[in-house]
């Protein structure tokens, strides 16, 4: 059950970034887990990170990236 909230707070954590505009600059993979890079703005970005430990944290995000590269090629 634990893995369960570790999840689900770290999914808010994530969803929460997006939702004040920041998108995903960048992933960097690791043995601790996966730092998310985040961006918002154009000419000088406010930057953020978050390190994701959760395995299905991880997924998560791997498939906002995949789902913003669809966007872009379809666009």
């Amino acid at each position: 059950m634990r893995d369960h909230e570790e999840y689900r707070e770290e999914k808010a954590s994530i969803d929460g970034y997006l939702a004040q505009g920041y998108t995903i600059a960048g992933l960097r993979e690791d043995m601790d887990g996966t730092l998310v890079l985040l961006a918002k703005g154009d000419a000088k970005p406010e930057m953020a990170s978050l390190r994701l430990l959760n395995p299905d944290s991880r997924k998560y995000v791997a498939v906002l990236v995949y789902a913003g590269q669809l966007e872009q090629d379809a666009g």
